[in-house]
């Protein structure tokens, strides 16, 4: 037999968060409820990947009905749309020294000059 170690203290608050918000957005259409759960739920994650402590992230998220409350006003509400992630950045290609040509090598002897 197997046993399962017990959720973490951390894990079990945003479980308890994320079921509260399931119950109070119970009205919402499903596609929408679907969009903010899968939403909170992302947000949740990437900020947890930037403070330790969940229990500030839900504070910031606010009370399930009131999130729920400002769905049904307005859509998402602001603090919860997270950044289109950026592109990567392109490699840059170092300008060659004054006086030396494109392909020369300022360590070898090369008729580049």
């Amino acid at each position: 037999m197997t046993t399962t170690a017990p959720p973490a203290h951390d894990d079990v608050l945003v479980l308890d968060y994320l079921a509260s918000l399931w119950a109070a957005a119970g009205d919402l259409p499903p596609e929408t409820r679907d969009e903010l759960m899968n939403t909170v739920a992302g947000y949740i994650a990437m900020r947890r990947d930037l403070a330790d402590d969940p229990s500030r992230v839900i504070d910031r998220l606010g009370p399930p009905d009131q999130l729920v409350a400002a769905v049904r006003r307005s859509g998402a509400p602001t603090h919860l749309r997270l950044p289109a992630p950026s592109a990567p950045p392109r490699r840059l290609r170092r300008a060659a020294p004054s006086g030396w040509r494109s392909g020369c090598s300022p360590v070898a002897r090369s008729p580049c000059r």
